[in-house]
């Protein structure tokens, strides 16, 4: 569920935000025993703590997205696009890198990514520049095998 747990390590405090929430504003600080036990009321604040309906609507964003069904949709997802990028990075000249893992994935530009950028939005693909040099696919947990196909055919015809 978490991308830690690709990397064999776990944390001793996260924290998980916007998704959360579902559209409302919500966050919190998931801790291990050992760091939950050395917070006490007072010593810590938030300005999205305590809100009964996003608190409400994070645990029905959890039950939804920790079931096996949902995880197993999102690991075969993450798994297609990273190889196609890659695989148009060896194509294109004008990529340097592909980095990420999973679905979110950057790739570093050897031009300037804000072009790439306008021209992925005229033809309906809505993708970020991250840095100066680096076009930002974040699609959502729910995206398809084939809106991740017709994206990458968006993004490689606006190169």
């Amino acid at each position: 569920m978490w991308n830690y747990e690709q990397h064999g390590v776990v944390p001793d405090l996260m924290a998980s935000a916007k998704p959360l929430g579902g559209g409302l504003p919500l966050g919190a600080v998931i801790a291990c025993e050992k760091v939950a036990m050395a917070i006490s009321p007072g010593n810590h604040g938030t300005t999205f703590g305590g809100n009964p309906i996003a608190c409400a609507l994070g645990c029905e964003v959890l039950k939804i997205i920790s079931t096996k069904p949902f995880l197993n949709n999102v690991v075969k997802n993450g798994r297609v696009s990273p190889g196609k990028t890659r695989s148009l990075a060896k194509k294109y000249s004008s990529i340097k890198e592909v980095r990420g893992c999973g679905l979110l994935i950057g790739i570093e530009m050897k031009v300037e990514p804000k072009d790439v950028v306008a021209q992925c939005k005229s033809n309906g693909l809505l993708v970020i520049a991250a840095g100066s040099n680096t076009v930002r696919f974040m699609p959502p947990l729910i995206v398809t095998k084939t809106q991740c196909d017709a994206a990458l055919a968006i993004f490689e015809k606006c190169l």
